[in-house]
């Protein structure tokens, strides 16, 4: 009597949206890290295991906010929200590694020991799967914030365009000047100190505001892009419904 509702339940999740999406991720990581170890193992050498240090910073702030999304929408409260304040800086802070791996593509050059081919499917792959994980976790993050405050919907936009506006800077910071995520807690006033150098000297650093205006609308396209995809259901429009017109 009791392995019905059970058996139902398991069918449920496994044949869910959210559960087919985190399955592709899953998948799509698997594919590039096999790339990785392949072009390894054919080279002899190591010289792009770095794509594999960039993809687990890449996966940290997704993970981040799918935890976010499932206690948000499991307990939205109050405490709830209290008790994910860490998640939220971890989130935010290690955010622009995942659209980070789009900038890879400058190792891309002809080399002797690999084809050329496989090296732009490789760091192809690399690019999608941060552009997928770090759109997902930006609407994770949205979903998250309108579950725990329902009554104030508009801080979910304002904080995706702040976050957008923040990793489009940060992508600036690591791939121009070196800076990592992790400096902002090692070495925080030497980040803080060329950040404000750049904010406030905005004609001797205009390669700095060409960059992150054209990553941040790229970015802001993209996720509109991926949030109306998203609110498509899965199965398409119902019957009952009809269907406009192109």
């Amino acid at each position: 009597m009791t392995v019905a509702p059970v058996r139902n339940a398991l069918a449920a999740l496994v044949f869910a949206p959210r559960t087919r999406w985190l399955l592709w991720v899953s998948a799509s990581l698997a594919f590039t890290v096999a790339l990785v170890f392949a072009r390894i193992h054919h080279t002899g050498h190591q010289s792009f295991r770095f794509l594999l240090w960039n993809l687990f910073l890449a996966v940290l702030p997704f993970g981040a906010t799918v935890v976010l999304r499932a206690a948000s929408e499991r307990r939205p409260s109050r405490l709830t929200a209290v008790a994910l304040i860490p998640l939220w800086g971890l989130w935010f802070v290690f955010w622009p590694n995942a659209p980070y791996l789009v900038t890879d593509f400058v190792h891309f050059a002809p080399r002797s020991d690999v084809p050329q081919w496989f090296d732009l499917l490789l760091l192809l792959s690399c690019a999608h799967n941060g552009l997928m994980l770090g759109l997902g976790s930006l609407y994770d993050a949205e979903r998250s914030l309108v579950a725990l405050a329902p009554s104030r919907r508009w801080l979910a936009p304002m904080l995706i365009a702040l976050a957008i506006t923040a990793g489009a800077f940060g992508i600036f910071l690591g791939r121009f000047h070196r800076w990592n995520s992790w400096d902002l807690a090692t070495r925080p006033f030497a980040v803080l100190a060329d950040s404000l150098a750049i904010l406030t000297a905005p004609t001797h650093h205009r390669t700095a505001w060409f960059v992150t205006v054209s990553l941040g609308a790229f970015l802001s396209i993209a996720y509109c892009q991926f949030r109306a995809l998203a609110s498509v259901p899965a199965d398409g429009p119902s019957r009952k419904e009809p269907v406009a017109s192109a």
